[in-house]
């Protein structure tokens, strides 16, 4: 059986480079033509009609930065970028022809945050920043610091306060938040919506009886996962007993542990921008595809908006509806959901209130939806997106490929995806950051060494809010 798969693996390999090259080339084809169609449709005045304003934008290592820099550079935007020192000199972001400037703070936002909060308050003076978008875990920071960058500049954040993030990023404080709304305005119609059951293990609060009880109310099958956690990087689905109760109730354990209901059914992640109560773009797309880790839980590398399902896609639109009009929220908010088809039911498991992968969907086709979104108070109709949108990290994708495609139906699967998908980094007009990524292949190594994280936490050690 071994030698059987050795010479497997060996037969497909050759196979594996030769699709990947003939791919890369339709897909690159595939895209150039995209762009050509789109220029000779494009309108010359569109630069035109804003006068000149200025913009900030946090979390550039990010690729959803990436994309609305340009977002913001090509509609005449001056775009200004925020980075500490842990991404100095190079991240992704910073070689769009797209930023007008780059600022690099001289500390971690998690470890100094006076310092982060004056010296993001004297960049904002001093560039007469009109707007502030964090797009990843430092929207956390930024939002602490709300009141004072409004107070002492003449920027708009665009996130809500600590507290209320707090509320919704906090795994267990978010489910009992969903609980306590009123099921009849939550629910749609068709489908109902129900927060799986959800214990939070810390500081000796749960007994071990308390928890033989929740175990048994959940067959034993749970999940297991950090208070604060991002990318399902320490998710434990489906443990064992003595394995639950190793980890939770040892006298070393010093992480506060959400122990959740193991929910059967699709992975679901929306994507709304909302301003003051009312969603203004929205779309949701499917979640737990081509993770890096190769399982399905985990940031996937392809994502398409979903629009097989239109009863799907108008309940989850109306739990989200319904979850913004309730804290009046303004700023980027994503869920991730679990539908059980048998049951009719949407089961909310966690909440985003900062950028994810769901913004890419619009921008090839919606970037004017987009871009209004977050500069537009209007109280116009939401947005959604109703046309089949498929976005992937195509460097990303292909290591997916040579690692994990190890049988012709994954490599089938594999190859329609990639063909369909465009890159959400390569655009033939602003080609630096394309070629920028790839220092991303080492820059974990760099950082393993230098600052002796792990290579999970690589992207995020500087920037993560875990309750502080």
């Amino acid at each position: 059986m071994i030698l059987f798969d050795i010479l497997r693996a060996l037969l497909l390999f050759p196979l594996k480079v030769l699709i990947l090259c003939l791919l890369v080339a339709l897909n690159f084809i595939s895209f150039m033509l995209t762009e050509i169609v789109k220029s000779s449709k494009s309108q010359t005045n569109n630069n035109n009609n804003i006068s000149k304003r200025r913009v900030l934008l946090l979390g550039g290592r990010s690729p959803i930065c990436l994309e609305y820099v340009r977002l913001f550079g090509k509609k005449g935007y001056e775009v200004h970028l925020v980075e500490s020192p842990f991404f100095k000199p190079i991240f992704l972001s910073r070689f769009s022809k797209y930023v007008f400037k780059t600022h690099f703070l001289s500390i971690f936002p998690n470890q100094q945050f006076v310092t982060f909060e004056k010296e993001l308050i004297q960049i904002c003076k001093e560039n007469q920043i009109d707007l502030v978008i964090p797009t990843c875990e430092e929207v956390f920071f930024v939002a602490k610091a709300k009141k004072s960058i409004e107070s002492q500049t003449n920027s708009i954040v665009f996130t809500e306060n600590i507290e209320d993030l707090i509320e919704l990023h906090n795994k267990y404080m978010f489910i009992n938040y969903i609980n306590k709304l009123d099921s009849a305005t939550l629910n749609d119609n068709e489908i109902v919506v129900k927060p799986p059951k959800t214990i939070e293990i810390a500081n000796n609060n749960v007994s071990i009886d308390e928890f033989d009880n929740f175990w048994k109310e959940c067959n034993g099958k749970i999940v297991l996962k950090p208070t604060y956690s991002r990318f399902a990087s320490q998710i434990i689905v489906k443990p064992t007993y003595n394995f639950c109760k190793n980890l939770l109730f040892e006298k070393e354990n010093n992480v506060n542990w959400v122990a959740q209901q193991f929910i059967d059914g699709g992975l679901y992640c929306s994507f709304s921008i909302a301003q003051k109560g009312k969603v203004k773009v929205h779309t949701v797309y499917m979640g737990g595809k081509y993770c890096p880790n190769g399982t399905e839980v985990g940031s996937s590398l392809n994502f398409n908006s979903l629009i097989s399902d239109p009863s799907l896609e108008k309940a989850i639109l109306h739990f989200v509806d319904t979850v913004t009009k309730d804290r009046n929220y303004t700023g980027q908010l994503c869920f991730d959901l679990i539908y059980n088809k048998e049951t009719k039911t949407i089961y909310p498991i966690e909440c985003n209130p900062r950028g994810t992968s769901g913004g890419h969907l619009f921008g090839l086709r919606y970037s004017d939806e987009l871009l209004e979104a977050f500069v537009n108070e209007k109280d116009n109709d939401t947005f959604v997106i109703m046309t089949k949108e498929q976005r992937q990290v195509s460097v990303a994708m292909i290591f997916y490929f040579l690692l994990y495609s190890n049988n012709f139906s994954l490599i089938k699967t594999w190859i329609n995806d990639y063909y369909n998908s465009h890159d959400v980094i390569f655009d033939p007009k602003d080609l630096q950051p394309f070629i920028a990524q790839f220092y991303n292949i080492i820059d974990p190594i760099i950082k393993l060494v230098l600052f002796k994280t792990s290579v999970f936490t690589a992207f995020t050690f500087d920037i993560e809010w875990n309750g502080e």
